[in-house]
């Protein structure tokens, strides 16, 4: 059975989060992706979250965002263009 999806927009309460979990901790992006994947189940939205690759100065960096929808739910000043995708959590 399929949630009631919240009156509140999946833009919405993503940056909700992020604010407060940012303000409160310090936590990395996977953290935060699986805690906002949470609270956003609770109001009724699926989201996914993509975790990626990229080789920076011979270093590996990963990092991890939301989808919701096909579209990337991403901070302002976040850049994922540089990753290359390589795990998706539904």
């Amino acid at each position: 059975m399929r949630k009631k999806v919240s009156k509140f927009r999946v833009e919405e309460i993503n940056n909700f989060h992020s604010k407060v979990a940012n303000f409160f901790f310090s936590l990395s992006c996977l953290p935060l992706c699986i805690s906002a994947k949470l609270i956003l189940s609770i109001y009724g939205y699926e989201v996914k979250i993509q975790s990626g690759i990229k080789v920076h100065e011979k270093k590996v960096k990963g990092h991890a965002w939301l989808v919701f929808n096909d579209k990337q739910l991403l901070d302002q000043n976040e850049n994922i263009n540089e990753y290359q995708k390589s795990i998706l959590i539904k």
